[in-house]
């Protein structure tokens, strides 16, 4: 089938560098404009304090210091109309979903680049 493209400003949030170093380059590829980020402080000093314009975050769930849901929370403070798609290794979507309205979708790993270009359609289709 076809694969999923958009042309979307998508910030990645993800401690493990090598997927920081592969994911953001398939977005790319899929069309999108990503804002990589290594820690969800990081992250949410450029979207909260700095105001990057941005489409959707997509942010690991499990992160040293803040991890994805306290910052799913805190972007639903300052952000509260940007969409969040959590990814996750565990099984605890129904944990999730329930604690920030922003989440969207739960994404489990491992991922390719059909489910993560999908799951970022489905998402954004819906906002629109």
């Amino acid at each position: 089938g076809t694969v999923a493209m958009g042309t979307e400003r998508v910030a990645f949030v993800e401690d493990d560098e090598d997927q920081l170093q592969l994911i953001p380059r398939v977005l790319s590829q899929l069309g999108y404009e990503v804002h990589p980020f290594h820690s969800a402080t990081e992250a949410l000093r450029a979207i909260c304090e700095e105001g990057l314009p941005l489409d959707l975050v997509v942010t690991d769930y499990d992160m040293p210091g803040v991890n994805g849901f306290d910052m799913a929370v805190a972007l639903e403070k300052c952000r509260p109309e940007l969409p969040v798609i959590m990814v996750s290794g565990r099984k605890r979507a129904a944990e999730f979903s329930v604690r920030a309205g922003n989440i969207r979708l739960f994404l489990s790993k491992p991922y390719n680049k059909d489910m993560i270009g999908r799951a970022i359609r489905d998402v954004l289709d819906k906002e629109a």
